[in-house]
């Protein structure tokens, strides 16, 4: 059985770690998905940030190249129709020099107004910007949109918006801060699975700029939450069944354990009296008449001890029904408490010393069979488990509020700490030298029961190296008083 429950055991924890290292497996999975998609969003979010700021800038440009077209002292905007189609046509009215003539597709085929063709005009340069081109409308003005593109940089207050407002827009609200390339920096950061590409931004010159996330792990974490939840739920709930499923193994194996002692200790406990009954039945058939008598009391006593040892195991384990209904009656406990010190100190004589505190006299309802038989079993037990050759039993009864207190101790070597809180278990008994002390280890278990069916219970109080001291309580007011 002990082989059995380890081998369970081991493939408990085996499967137990294989699953552990599933879920970690997975949680490292998830966390490299997370991390790419964080990744492709924190460029795109850059990217567009970038884009937006450019444009801003680009817009300064165009604003000022609005202007410069809208003088009609510089510049003179007309169209043609031609066999390509409608054409805007940049004319300097102080010479009538036809600087640019270009397909413009808005121009319509009927007269438009100055207004329309500034507009026309504004709009395409606005194109060409954006593609990062600069045309020469005139000399003078195409020189000044380039020395307006060159001069002209980001504003970095407002990339930084930018840049915040994109992050936000897919869930993103970590810090962040730009970093310029040079000769000295490359860009490394700590995830090497996580890298921001670096795009060229109009600063000081055309400069080559990256974002950096202050931390990027903990953003991809956080959006794990749910996923380590519940992972960690389920870790858990796995480690409590696998702990409980352990715990009833153990108490299984303890099950079984009990089982052979008990086994072995109603063998031992049958054995001797049976032996002894049939020696003396044999006997008495070969003896002579005036003899019988002996034979007959030692036959009475041993078929008495094993009708005992079977009406505890009974009575314990098989034919007691717990909704038994109990008749209570009024007793005098003090009464009760004497005539069973007397029964055990006729039955030992000078080898058992008994001191009892009885002098109070209290009377309560409950059942005097079944309370005979519990302080049967404690007293009897005392006397077993007390000083093998001296034994010694304390008794007192006291009266507390509603309640009467049984007190009895014994000078035994006491009970080891790991074994205190089973000694009211059925059919345990301490491991150690267990077939010195006659008995089935079922004497406190019965006890227990029975005070309970009288609204009592019992207690271990202390046990050490120089004795046990058990505690009875009772009720001392019952239905029948209310």
């Amino acid at each position: 059985m002990r082989n059995r429950i380890r081998r369970l055991v081991l493939l408990l924890l085996f499967s137990l770690m294989s699953i552990i290292g599933l879920q970690i497996y997975y949680a490292i999975e998830v966390y490299q998905q997370k991390s790419m998609v964080f990744n492709a969003e924190v460029n795109q979010a850059f990217e567009k940030a970038v884009d937006k700021t450019n444009e801003q800038r680009l817009r300064k440009i165009n604003g000022f190249f609005e202007q410069e077209i809208s003088d009609t002292t510089q510049v003179k905007l007309t169209y043609e129709v031609s066999e390509d189609g409608p054409r805007l046509v940049v004319i300097d009215p102080k010479t009538g020099y036809k600087h640019l003539s270009m397909n413009a597709k808005e121009l319509p085929d009927t007269l438009v107004d100055n207004e329309a063709l500034i507009q026309i005009a504004v709009n395409e340069n606005w194109k060409l910007l954006r593609n990062e081109n600069i045309l020469y409308w005139t000399q003078r003005i195409g020189d000044q949109l380039k020395a307006q593109s060159d001069s002209l940089s980001i504003s970095t207050d407002s990339l930084e918006q930018n840049m915040k407002a994109e992050l936000l827009n897919y869930g993103i609200d970590e810090a962040f801060s730009f970093v310029k390339s040079d000769s000295t920096y490359r860009y490394d950061p700590t995830d090497q699975s996580f890298k921001i590409q670096m795009l060229p931004v109009k600063l000081d010159g055309e400069t080559l700029l990256t974002a950096q996330i202050d931390n990027p792990q903990i953003a991809i974490l956080k959006r794990l939450t749910v996923v380590f939840a519940f992972t960690l739920i389920a870790l858990t709930l796995l480690f409590y069944s696998s702990f409980y499923l352990y715990r009833i193994l153990k108490k299984q194996r303890q099950l079984s354990e009990l089982k052979d002692d008990f086994i072995d200790n109603v063998t031992h406990e049958l054995i001797t009296p049976t032996a002894t009954l049939q020696l003396a039945l044999e006997t008495l058939e070969k003896s002579d008449p005036n003899s019988a008598s002996k034979y007959i009391s030692i036959a009475k006593h041993h078929a008495d001890r094993i009708a005992t040892i079977v009406d505890h195991v009974l009575k314990s384990s098989l034919s007691q029904r717990e909704d038994e209904a109990v008749p209570f009656d009024k007793y005098n406990v003090n009464s009760l408490l004497i005539d069973i010190i007397q029964y055990y100190e006729a039955t030992y004589g000078e080898h058992l010393k008994i001191v009892a505190n009885l002098d109070n006299t209290l009377e309560m309802y409950t059942n005097k069979e079944h309370l005979s038989t519990a302080l049967h079993n404690v007293i009897s037990n005392a006397i077993k488990y007390g000083h093998p050759t001296k034994p010694e039993i304390h008794i007192s009864l006291e009266e507390k509020h509603a309640n009467i207190l049984i007190n009895i101790k014994d000078n035994g070597g006491g009970i080891p700490k790991e074994h205190q809180k089973l000694i009211f278990e059925k059919f345990h008994r301490v491991p150690s030298d267990t077939h010195m002390v006659k008995g089935l280890g079922i004497g406190l278990y019965h006890a227990k029961r029975l005070l309970q069916k009288l609204n009592g219970d019992i207690s271990l109080e202390r046990s050490t190296s120089s004795g046990s001291h058990f505690r009875i309580h009772l009720n001392k007011r019952s239905a029948y008083e209310a």
